[in-house]
């Protein structure tokens, strides 16, 4: 029994390692490790053991998790069935698992500067994998990829114009290379202890070029600019003197990069204020920013779903009546959604459902120990997210929702990991 106790054990870890390096790949690879590690999990019956049991703060995540899971299903009762409701099990099957697993933790072999070492040489490599699929395509012309039960893709060269992977959704892609650089930050001390001065330094900062260099080159530039506002808060956090005169700079620069993106960007520099006041009679202008035509459709009518919400799977289809009703049919073709996380869950859960989520969503670190690296983590997890959630909704997707539970899991066994280090040094 200890024999397969054990094995189960190094299974588990084992999987645990393969799903965090299968974060930059496609959602299917994902979407099977996440399944097989839960599966391992079960194995490993840790659940019989009530000494496994670790209630306490750091459940509020996942009991919200749970709350949010039971308001879905009760949902589909008042649902109005125009969308995808009945798939939302395969949409959030990690919340069906991951309280369980919060409740009863994972086994002892778990090490997290391990698992975060795997997810950053993960996502630098999947930089050079993506940098071959472009070199294939450049010589074989064009690739055929099947799109999910859609019809399959096929990409010429000139899409990779803005573009690195067309196999994993953009922002997805790049909010998965965002945390693999915050994971990076936070080990920088650790990889002078283990290799020192000059290995960790060329492993820092070589990591770092590749995964900012692929963040570019996904054409993510909100990505890159979330990444480089949080590390200026970072080294605001950090910094004693002269705190107020640096901060003030830092606010007049980041004012300044806001003009000049809104002057230079290819997609703002043609948005003006007529636009932005009219949006109804700008609705075919190849320069109108489609995320502006978006919002504006799902805001018109908010009143059908701001008391309790259209119900889970229902807001894509609502939106595509949208586009319909005013000839937008690629739109409804490309079968897009509200863009935005938080109007997501407003029109599919209605406006409490929305209150409610942003106030877990940012009270999350608080769950953490105070001054303790997992703390720190999730804040910057948190942000970068949460910012990239204004102009997507990440957790309508499967891979989204398994990132948060995964890096939920990850700062739990850090919390765990630095209070047995204070433990053992008492």
């Amino acid at each position: 029994m200890d024999k397969y106790l054990h094995w189960i054990k190094q299974a588990n870890y084992f999987m645990f390692l393969v799903l965090v390096a299968s974060f930059p790949l496609p959602r299917n690879i994902m979407q099977w490790c996440w399944i097989i590690w839960a599966v391992t999990w079960l194995l490993e019956m840790r659940f019989l053991q009530p000494t496994n049991m670790q209630w306490g703060k750091r459940m509020i995540p996942s009991l919200f998790l749970l709350g949010w899971l039971l308001w879905e299903c009760l949902s589909l009762i008042w649902g109005r069935n125009i969308g995808e409701g009945g798939r939302f099990p395969d949409y959030h099957a990690s919340l069906f698992f991951f309280p369980l697993i919060a409740l009863y933790g994972v086994n002892e072999l778990y090490d997290w500067r391990k698992i975060a070492k795997v997810f950053i040489v993960s996502c630098v490599c999947s930089f050079f994998v993506y940098c071959w699929l472009l070199y294939w395509v450049a010589n074989y012309d064009y690739v055929i990829i099947r799109n999910g039960d859609g019809p399959h893709l096929h990409f010429q060269l000139s899409y990779f114009d803005s573009v690195l992977s067309p196999i994993k959704h953009r922002m997805l892609y790049c909010s998965a290379l965002g945390v693999a650089v915050i994971l990076l930050f936070v080990l920088r001390k650790h990889f002078i202890e283990q290799w020192g001065k000059w290995k960790a330094y060329l492993f820092f900062f070589g990591s770092l070029g590749v995964l900012m260099t692929a963040i570019l080159a996904t054409g993510s530039r909100a990505n890159l600019l979330t990444l480089v506002a949080l590390g200026a808060l970072a080294w605001m956090l950090q910094i004693k003197r002269h705190r107020v005169l640096i901060i003030s700079l830092i606010v007049i620069g980041g004012i300044g990069c806001c003009l000049a993106i809104w002057k230079l960007h290819p997609r703002m520099k043609y948005l003006t204020i007529d636009q932005l006041t009219h949006v109804e009679e700008h609705y075919y202008d190849p320069a109108m920013q489609p995320r502006v035509v978006i919002w504006h459709l799902a805001l018109q009518d908010y009143q059908d779903y701001i008391a309790k919400g259209l119900g889970i799977g229902n807001a894509k289809g609502y939106m595509g009546e949208k586009y319909e009703a005013v000839n937008l049919t690629h739109y409804k073709d490309q079968r897009y959604g509200a863009h935005n996380q938080y109007l997501y869950v407003c029109m599919e859960l209605g406006l409490a459902a929305m209150i409610l989520f942003i106030v877990f969503w940012y009270g999350m670190p608080l769950c953490f120990p105070k001054n303790s690296q997992a703390r720190m983590f999730m804040l910057y997890f948190v942000l970068l997210f949460g910012i990239n959630m204004l102009t997507d909704d990440n957790l309508s997707r499967i891979e989204g929702v398994i990132y948060t539970c995964t890096f939920l899991l990850l700062a739990d066994v850090m919390a765990k990991s630095e209070t047995n280090k204070a433990l053992s040094d008492c």
